[in-house]
């Protein structure tokens, strides 16, 4: 409701709304302004706030989302050394280098969820659980394994307790905070969030290799992190 580019349709009566200020307007938005903007349309009609239906679907503007950047191995070299001394979040930095996990879902990993006889972590994804889709399983490699053997030492619940219990807006920001009380020379020009480590990773990388692997099929793959980083 507070995005500027929907100001003047808030200012127009439902009966003075024609499609074309409407498809004029939609073009301007942005991705989530887009998405809103459909939630909306939809419950006037659903509740018959407008007589008719004002766009006809093939008409309104496609949502494309913009490409998401992945993390290098410098940039990940540069959060290591923002958090250096942080036990808690260097080794969760490390871990989703490795795993490439989502970074609540592996906040919030148990002991009991990883099998070292088996060398392997079963955990669920957040964001789909509710289709029915989101356990995934991973074989851990060894630098993985050192990780999470590290971390699983003496703990019965959460292997990151410290970071389990944040808020997930804190928990993706304390990176670029951090990082940001380095050298101008020592950050990359973007702010880098926890995600990052879980999109595709740059080509080219000396030394990357497969590290993981998983056992059972992803609705959302990611290419395992096995490259010769710190």
């Amino acid at each position: 409701m507070r995005q500027p580019a929907l100001q003047p349709l808030l200012r127009l009566k439902l009966s003075e709304t024609t499609g074309e200020i409407l498809l004029s307007l939609l073009r301007t938005f942005s991705h989530s302004g887009l998405s809103y903007a459909r939630r909306w349309y939809n419950l006037a009609i659903d509740f018959g706030w407008i007589p008719m239906n004002l766009l006809p679907r093939r008409h309104w503007p496609k949502i494309r989302s913009a490409e998401r950047r992945a993390i290098t191995c410098e940039e990940h070299g540069k959060l290591l050394e923002s958090v250096h001394g942080e036990d808690d979040w260097y080794d969760y930095f490390q871990a989703l280098w490795w795993l490439g996990a989502a970074q609540t879902d592996l906040a919030r990993l148990t002991a009991e969820r990883v099998n070292l006889a088996a060398n392997q972590i079963l955990f669920k994804r957040t964001k789909i659980r509710h289709r029915g889709r989101g356990w995934t399983c991973a074989v851990m490699g060894p630098s993985l394994r050192a990780i999470i053997e590290k971390r699983m030492a003496g703990k019965q619940s959460y292997l990151f307790p410290a970071l389990a219990v944040l808020k997930n807006s804190y928990r993706s920001t304390h990176p670029a905070q951090r990082a940001a009380q380095l050298p101008a020379a020592h950050y990359a020009e973007r702010p880098l969030r926890p995600r990052h480590h879980r999109h595709q990773p740059a080509r080219g990388i000396p030394g990357r290799r497969p590290a993981q692997r998983h056992v059972a099929p992803r609705p959302h793959r990611h290419p395992r992190r096995g490259r010769a980083c710190p």
